[in-house]
C-alpha cells in the first residue's frame, strides 16, 4: 500500500498510470492496483470514480487506509457529510491511529469544533510524541485563540524536528502573553529552563 501511495505521488503522468492499470488482465488485478488506480483517480480529480472504487475494494477488504481513502474522495467529491462520518466511524475503531488522528483533528478544525480537535491530539501524544501532533495541535490552538498554548505546542514540535533555537523562542514568546496563569507561567518558566541547559549541553559538545 506504501508502494502504491509512492506511485502516484512520483509519477509524471497521471493519465497515463490509470490507463495502464484500467488495461491489466484480470489476473493481474488485485486489491494493491485497485487501491493504486483509486488514489491516482483522488488526485487526477475524478473522485467520482474513485468513490465507486474504493467502495467495491472496502467491500473486499476493510482496510483502514482503504477508508482514508474514501475520506478524501468524499471531500473532493463535495460530499462533505458522507466524508465526516466515514472518518468520525474510522476514529472510534482505530482512536489511536496516527494518519486517522491527523486528519481526524483537521477535519474537526475546519468545522470549527477546535476543543474537539485538541482533545483528540492531546490523546495522540500521549502514545507517541510526534513532530505532526504538535503542529496540528498548535494550528487548533491557534484558531480557538489559545496563543501561548500554540506557542509551546510549536516548541515541542521545532524541538522534535531538532532546532532547539526556534524552540527556545517560541517558549520566549509564549511567556510574553498576557493573562497567563501562574500555573501555566511556571510550566513554561520550567521548559525554557529545560531547552537552555540542553542548548548549553549541545554548545559544549561542540568544543
Amino acid at each position: 500500500l506504501s508502494k502504491a501511495r509512492i506511485t502516484v505521488e512520483t509519477t509524471t503522468s497521471l493519465q497515463d498510470l490509470i490507463k495502464k492499470l484500467n488495461t491489466l488482465d484480470n489476473s493481474k488485478q488485485n486489491i494493491i492496483t485497485d487501491y493504486t488506480q483509486a488514489i491516482a483517480l483522488i488526485a487526477y480529480d475524478k473522485p467520482s470514480l474513485a468513490i465507486n472504487k474504493l467502495e467495491a475494494l472496502i467491500k473486499k477488504r476493510n482496510h483502514p487506509w482503504f477508508q482514508l481513502a474514501l475520506v478524501e474522495a468524499y471531500e473532493k467529491n463535495q460530499q462533505s457529510e458522507k466524508s465526516f462520518n466515514v472518518l468520525n466511524r474510522l476514529f472510534q475503531l482505530y482512536p489511536n491511529y496516527l494518519p486517522i488522528s491527523i486528519k481526524y483533528a483537521n477535519m474537526l478544525n475546519q468545522l470549527k469544533r477546535y476543543e474537539d480537535a485538541i482533545q483528540v491530539l492531546k490523546r495522540q501524544l500521549q502514545q507517541k510524541k510526534v513532530a505532526i501532533v504538535y503542529q496540528t495541535l498548535a494550528q487548533s490552538y491557534y484558531a480557538n485563540g489559545q496563543i501561548a498554548s500554540a506557542l509551546e505546542a510549536t516548541s515541542f514540535q521545532y524541538e522534535l524536528d531538532g532546532y532547539l533555537k526556534l524552540a527556545a523562542q517560541q517558549i520566549s514568546n509564549a511567556l510574553k502573553q498576557p493573562g497567563l496563569k501562574p500555573s501555566t507561567k511556571l510550566r513554561l518558566e520550567s521548559r525554557k529552563k529545560d531547552l537552555s541547559q540542553t542548548l548549553r549541553r549541545e554548545k559544549q559538545n561542540e568544543y
